[in-house]
């Protein structure tokens, strides 16, 4: 589904060097942070906080109170401190900043006084020496000196006392740098410097004198970075003027630069990073915004040359090779890597086009899975919302017996490192690492992760004393729609060739030039997903009774040749195979593919790698799948088409193929959540509520004015009986009985109503959940609520007294008093029973005629209570309440309806309840009824006011299609792939 997201920018100095540095927390598990040079100049600390609604904060960092030009991160491996460099903006000196266990940065420039001349350009080099150390380099902004500082690597102090200064001889453009720890310049500080398209190595003794100067290119763009060969000391990595990419380092024994050129990998600009094993990888962005990468998976020995990279490459059967630089991420303007060597690498993106709250990513490999995570930055905001896609999941902790088990604690995890959102709060879960939720009053834990594409992380819910953690399959779902053995909420009817001819997202077609027929994609998504289940596969295209097939084939590399293609052998499948190994542009076969296919699946899901053919060999269950790197044909290796996680990646392929992005599937496939509607819906029942004070008055005054005359009817008819019974005794004795009356009151029957059918959405709860996790300011109507409820009793109290039942008490006692001055008054000349009579009949007649008042004063006060309590209830629902999430929430739902009001109507808690009980009412009539179906079309959601005297009951509901035969099943799990349409 898609939520909505209040989120502010990141703050990154544009244009300049050593903006972001990032680097792995090791106080906070692991999780990558920043020291990020904001646009105002400030340095600021970017990390994620559980106090953060979206996850992440920018802090200004209080060591540094003035403004600075850049900062590097420095990590000391052994005794596991993160360390920073940042230069000051008014005396270019440099600052040194160390992490501490609380998280908060100390100034240590103190050790480092001797260094503090002018710096700029900082550069870090990891050393070769393991465990590494980094070595940092500055060049003096207004000399061609360069400062060299580097911790010791003795256990006892790891301090920063080490510093050097060269003098360059000349002022480079840009420089890196290392020390060099084996090979030609063993012992030495290697310098290479950029002067215009020209890079010269300069090396420097343990003395800090020049001992070498070598000219290694004249057709330079820029560095991409210091090179470790394999026991050939230091190299460099350059982008010439024709965008080559180029390699230069030492032999061994001989003084003569090497060089190693690749051409037409198509990066504009470069930085090479080596991972923890010395193997190098080349990040880039193409001219077009495209972001790639380049694997080294080996080395080649030379006998005269450095031994140089052997990169992850596609090979024909004649040796001919290709290299095998993936996309991955379109738009990208900016690039910062975490150049710690690590195993996986990880990234800061800038995306151009995107919304800017969402222009900043931290895109990086998971080291167990290789999956990427591209996990959006966002920063808090209280300004309008957004609306962002999610995978929705609920699920329900239950005892032994079945009950729902309140408050307890459920822990989420991933298999691949993902963000997750419960409770407003952002959480990052992987692996080994998890999120700690608990149950509500119904048992149930609501979630829900990025939804970016068709294959998103298993999520495992466990908690303890559980015997068997649960298992959520967030996609599942969608998968089922896709396999033809399902439906969705917004797609009623099974996947087929129309629905897919017709499918649309925002409006637009999915796909607007087919180059495969609709029915054939569906026959190849669903035999994709049948061959991962082990389900048959029958042909779509032979005539009469389905027969087996061995494979299907679909390809638009070939327009001479048909799109889509069954095969029923093996030598069929062989012989298609053929034709594009044969063709001139082939490429070759990426063998080693399991390694980074990782990146191959991005590269797709993002819509950055093209792909000419997808074939699937039903009887072996495996795939495979044809792209383009630059104008090849690569061959990828075969994979196993053994999970339904598999076949998804086949489908999302296949889309790719055909012309529509992931991203826009994902939009078709999602759910409507109209705003219009459930706005209407909300109107409509906020009628209902409003008019409830008048109804109650009217049914007040009426039951007010019955009730008063039926008791002064008992009162007349009392004394009538009295008067007889007076009468019938006035010459007798007093003949006493008790009859036993029959009958009794009827039980009500009880009939249960059952919600579990709205327990189980996460769309009809979306409302719900925002409510409960920013609980509207309920305190600025308390004092008005105590005030008016003393007022009530005291209304109650005055309704009592001017009933006067008091009298009735006094009146009674003055009877009894009468009665028994009678029993003794001897002088009396009528006969003692007479005298009995009368006065017991006397006294019980007052005694009833005061009943009869005093129940007439109570329903009256109660009836009276009634009316101010429903007009005090009334004034409380509607007053507005103040600022907080929940009123830009509201107002942000009021804009999106085709027609928003002029002035947005103001938050108030009779708004807040019918527009919380709004979604279900809706979200349920559309499933029953279909999408198009609305409660409350046009002016029915406003009902008129009933007149005085007649009826004007109408019915406000509308005529939706026949529900659809679908059985609806109670499940202890849920999940969801809905989206709220922004209109």
């Amino acid at each position: 589904m898609q939520d909505a997201v209040s989120a502010d920018v990141l703050s990154v100095g544009a244009g300049k060097k050593n903006q972001v540095a990032l680097f792995s927390n090791p106080f906070r598990n692991g999780d990558e942070e920043a020291l990020i040079v904001s646009e105002s100049g400030r340095l600021t600390y970017l990390h994620r906080s559980d106090e953060s609604p979206t996850g992440w904060k920018q802090e200004p960092v209080a060591a540094v109170p003035g403004n600075v030009t850049e900062v590097v991160s420095l990590v000391q491996t052994v005794a596991r401190q993160i360390w920073a460099a940042c230069v000051d903006a008014a005396t270019n000196k440099i600052m040194l900043l160390k992490l501490d266990a609380n998280n908060s940065w100390t100034d240590r420039s103190d050790l480092v006084a001797g260094q503090q001349g002018g710096w700029s350009q900082l550069y870090v080099h990891y050393s070769k020496q393991r465990p590494t150390r980094p070595v940092l380099f500055g060049l003096d902004p207004q000399t061609a000196r360069l400062r060299q500082i580097h911790q010791s690597n003795v256990v006892a102090n790891y301090q920063w006392g080490l510093g050097r200064t060269f003098s360059l001889p000349a002022k480079p453009d840009e420089f890196v740098a290392a020390y060099a720890e084996d090979g030609q310049q063993s012992g030495t500080t290697v310098v290479f410097g950029r002067c215009g398209e020209v890079i010269t190595d300069w090396s420097f003794d343990s003395n800090n004198a020049l001992v070498g100067t070598k000219e290694i290119a004249t057709d330079a763009q820029s560095l991409a970075g210091a090179w470790d060969t394999l026991n050939n000391g230091l190299g460099v990595a350059y982008l010439a003027t024709n965008r080559d990419f180029v390699l230069a380092g030492w032999p061994y024994t001989i003084t003569e630069f090497f060089r190693a050129r690749w051409a037409g990998l198509g990066f504009a600009t470069a930085t090479v990073w080596q991972d923890a094993d010395e193997r190098l990888h080349v990040y880039g962005v193409t001219d077009d915004k495209v972001f790639k990468v380049l694997h080294q998976t080996g080395t080649a020995p030379s006998g005269i040359g450095p031994n140089w990279p052997v990169w992850a490459q596609a090979v024909t059967e004649d040796g001919k090779k290709t290299p095998a630089a993936v996309e991955l991420h379109a738009n990208v303007a900016a690039v910062a890597t975490d150049s710690y060597p690590t195993f996986r690498p990880t990234h800061l993106i800038k995306v151009d086009g995107a919304r800017p709250s969402e222009a900043f990513r931290l895109y990086r490999q998971d080291v167990t899975t290789t999956w990427w995570s591209d996990e959006k930055i966002r920063l808090p905001s209280s300004g309008t919302p957004h609306v962002v896609s999610r995978y929705a999941c609920e699920a329900r902790l239950l005892n032994v017996y079945g009950a729902p088990v309140v408050d307890y604690e459920v822990v989420v995890s991933a298999s691949s490192r993902v963000e997750m959102f419960a409770n407003d709060v952002s959480y990052l879960i992987a692996p080994n690492k998890s999120a700690a939720m608990r149950t509500d009053a119904f048992g149930k834990v609501s979630f829900s992760i990025a939804a970016d594409g068709l294959t998103p992380p298993v999520l495992y819910l466990n908690a303890i004393n559980l015997a068997k953690g649960a298992v959520i399959r967030p996609a599942a779902d969608v998968h089922a729609y896709l396999a033809g053995e399902g439906i969705l909420p917004t797609h009623q009817r099974i996947l087929d060739g129309p629905a897919l001819e017709n499918a649309k997202a925002d409006g637009q077609p999915l796909v607007r030039d087919w180059k495969i027929t609709p029915g054939d994609a569906v026959a190849t998504f669903k035999n994709s997903f049948a061959v991962a289940s082990g389900k048959p596969v029958t042909t779509r295209l032979v005539g009469g009774r389905a027969q087996p097939i061995k494979g299907f084939a679909v390809q638009t590399w070939d327009a001479g040749r048909p799109a889509y293609q069954e095969f029923f052998s093996d030598d069929e499948i062989r012989r298609d195979e053929a034709l594009h190994r044969t063709h001139p542009a082939f490429g070759g076969i990426w063998d080693d593919i399991l390694q980074w296919g990782a990146d191959v699946w991005q590269g797709i899901k993002q819509g950055v790698i093209k792909v000419a053919k997808v074939v699937v060999d039903v009887a072996k269950k495996i795939a495979s799948v044809v792209i383009y790197i630059g104008n090849k044909l690569v061959e990828l290796g075969k994979f196993i088409l053994g999970t339904l996680d598999a076949a998804a990646r086949v489908v999302e392929a296949i889309f790719q193929q055909v012309g529509a992005a992931v991203s826009r599937v994902v939009d078709w496939l999602k759910s409507l959540f109209n705003f219009q509607d459930i706005w209407d819906t909300k109107k409509a029942l906020e009628g209902v509520l409003k008019q409830a004070p008048e109804l109650i008055s009217t049914v007040r005054q009426k039951l007010g004015a019955i009730s008063h005359g039926w008791f002064i009817e008992q009162e007349q008819a009392v004394r009538a009986n009295f008067s007889d019974l007076k009468a019938q005794y006035a010459g007798g004795q007093l003949a006493m009985g008790i009859q036993k009356a029959g009958g009794g009151i009827p039980t009500a029957s009880k009939v249960p109503i059952h919600a579990q059918s709205f327990a189980n959405n996460p769309q009809a709860n979306w409302m719900l959940g925002r409510v409960t996790a920013n609980p509207p300011a309920l305190h600025a109507l308390s004092p008005k609520l105590r005030a008016d409820t003393d007022g009530l009793w005291d209304q109650f109290a005055q309704i009592w007294e001017d009933a006067a039942p008091a009298k009735e008490f006094v009146r009674a006692a003055q009877s009894f008093a009468r009665m028994f001055t009678e029993l003794v008054d001897f002088n009396n000349p009528k006969p003692l029973d007479q005298r009995e009579f009368d006065a017991l009949f006397t006294f019980l007649e007052s005694v009833t005629e005061m009943l009869l008042k005093t129940a007439d004063a109570v329903v009256q006060s109660l009836l009276a209570i009634i009316q101010s309590a429903t007009e005090l209830l009334n004034e409380v629902l509607w007053t507005p309440l103040p600022p907080s999430p929940l009123t830009v929430l509201y107002k942000w739902i009021q804009s999106n309806p085709a027609h928003p009001p002029a002035e947005p109507e103001e938050l108030t808690l009779g708004g807040l309840v019918c527009l919380t009980a709004a979604f279900p009412t809706t979200v349920f009539y559309k499933l029953i009824f279909g999408t198009d179906a609305v409660p409350f079309p046009g002016e029915l959601c406003r009902p008129s006011r009933p007149r005085a005297g007649r009826s004007t009951r109408r019915s406000t509901r509308a005529e939706g299609p026949r529900a659809s035969r679908r059985s609806w099943e109670s499940c202890k799990a849920s999940t969801a792939f809905w989206t709220l349409r922004q209109t």
